[in-house]
Protein backbone atom coordinates (compact mmCIF):
# COMPACT_ATOMS: atom_id res chain seq x y z
CA UNK A 1 0.00 0.00 0.00
CA UNK A 2 1.46 3.31 -1.04
CA UNK A 3 1.31 6.68 0.67
CA UNK A 4 -2.01 8.40 0.06
CA UNK A 5 -1.56 11.79 -1.55
CA UNK A 6 -3.94 14.74 -1.21
CA UNK A 7 -4.12 18.03 -3.00
CA UNK A 8 -2.92 20.94 -0.85
CA UNK A 9 -3.21 24.46 -2.31
CA UNK A 10 -2.89 23.18 -5.84
CA UNK A 11 0.08 20.95 -5.06
CA UNK A 12 0.08 17.24 -4.42
CA UNK A 13 1.58 16.63 -1.04
CA UNK A 14 2.20 13.81 1.32
CA UNK A 15 -0.22 13.91 4.29
CA UNK A 16 2.79 13.58 6.58
CA UNK A 17 4.19 16.73 5.00
CA UNK A 18 0.91 18.54 5.71
CA UNK A 19 1.09 17.47 9.36
CA UNK A 20 4.72 18.59 9.60
CA UNK A 21 3.80 21.90 7.97
CA UNK A 22 0.99 22.43 10.45
CA UNK A 23 3.32 21.64 13.35
CA UNK A 24 5.80 24.15 11.98
CA UNK A 25 3.09 26.84 11.87
CA UNK A 26 2.12 26.01 15.44
CA UNK A 27 5.75 26.37 16.53
CA UNK A 28 6.09 29.72 14.71
CA UNK A 29 2.87 30.95 16.33
CA UNK A 30 4.11 29.88 19.77
CA UNK A 31 7.43 31.65 19.24
CA UNK A 32 5.80 34.86 18.07
CA UNK A 33 3.26 34.86 20.87
CA UNK A 34 5.92 34.17 23.51
CA UNK A 35 8.03 37.01 22.09
CA UNK A 36 4.98 39.28 22.27
CA UNK A 37 4.43 38.30 25.92
CA UNK A 38 8.12 38.93 26.59
CA UNK A 39 7.95 42.44 25.09
CA UNK A 40 4.82 43.27 27.06
CA UNK A 41 6.43 41.95 30.25
CA UNK A 42 9.55 44.04 29.68
CA UNK A 43 7.51 47.19 28.99
CA UNK A 44 5.44 46.69 32.13
CA UNK A 45 8.55 46.06 34.22
CA UNK A 46 10.16 49.23 32.88
CA UNK A 47 7.02 51.26 33.59
CA UNK A 48 6.81 49.94 37.16
CA UNK A 49 10.45 50.95 37.70
CA UNK A 50 9.74 54.44 36.35
CA UNK A 51 6.72 54.84 38.62
CA UNK A 52 8.69 53.58 41.63
CA UNK A 53 11.43 56.14 40.96
CA UNK A 54 8.87 58.89 40.38
CA UNK A 55 7.02 58.27 43.65
CA UNK A 56 10.13 57.38 45.65
CA UNK A 57 10.51 60.88 47.11
CA UNK A 58 7.77 61.82 49.60
CA UNK A 59 5.81 65.02 48.99
CA UNK A 60 7.05 66.93 52.08
CA UNK A 61 10.66 66.33 51.02
CA UNK A 62 9.87 67.59 47.51
CA UNK A 63 8.20 70.70 48.97
CA UNK A 64 11.36 71.40 51.01
CA UNK A 65 13.53 71.04 47.91
CA UNK A 66 11.31 73.42 45.96
CA UNK A 67 11.42 75.96 48.80
CA UNK A 68 15.24 75.82 48.89
CA UNK A 69 15.50 76.23 45.12
CA UNK A 70 12.97 79.06 45.16
CA UNK A 71 15.09 80.91 47.74
CA UNK A 72 18.19 80.46 45.56
CA UNK A 73 16.38 81.92 42.55
CA UNK A 74 14.69 84.77 44.42
CA UNK A 75 17.92 86.11 45.96
CA UNK A 76 19.52 87.16 42.65
CA UNK A 77 16.17 88.44 41.36
CA UNK A 78 15.80 90.69 44.42
CA UNK A 79 19.33 92.01 43.83
CA UNK A 80 18.25 92.93 40.28
CA UNK A 81 15.22 94.80 41.64
CA UNK A 82 12.50 92.20 41.20
CA UNK A 83 10.42 91.71 44.33
CA UNK A 84 8.18 88.67 44.51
Amino acid sequence: MGIRRTQLNGYYANPRFAIALNLMYVEVFELRSSFCYYRISQALTQRVKELAEHYETPLPQMVNQVTELEAKVNCPLEKMGFHL
